[in-house]
């Protein structure tokens, strides 16, 4: 899903969280040679922060739900697994 943890990079539209920043951002733009990308808010409030190095994104689950804040931390690809 996300790049730094399984050698892909992000892709437009893939949702991540910031290691500096709380909330859940959308990306908006990619620039491979460079290894950043432009963030907003996945509420479409805000302005777009650009040139954000990859190192700073952590991945969102597949269909997350908080459930990895709640939880424990998922490597990106990872599954969230039914517990029940």
């Amino acid at each position: 899903m996300i790049p730094v943890h399984s050698g892909m990079f992000p892709k437009i539209g893939d949702r991540v969280k910031r290691a500096e920043q709380s909330g859940l951002f959308e990306v908006t733009d990619v620039n491979v040679p460079a290894h950043t990308v432009s963030l907003k808010a996945a509420d479409g409030q805000g302005l777009v922060s650009r040139y954000v190095p990859w190192t700073e994104l952590k991945p969102q689950c597949a269909g997350c739900c908080g459930h990895c804040e709640a939880t424990h931390e998922h490597s990106a690809g990872s599954e969230i697994k039914d517990e029940s």
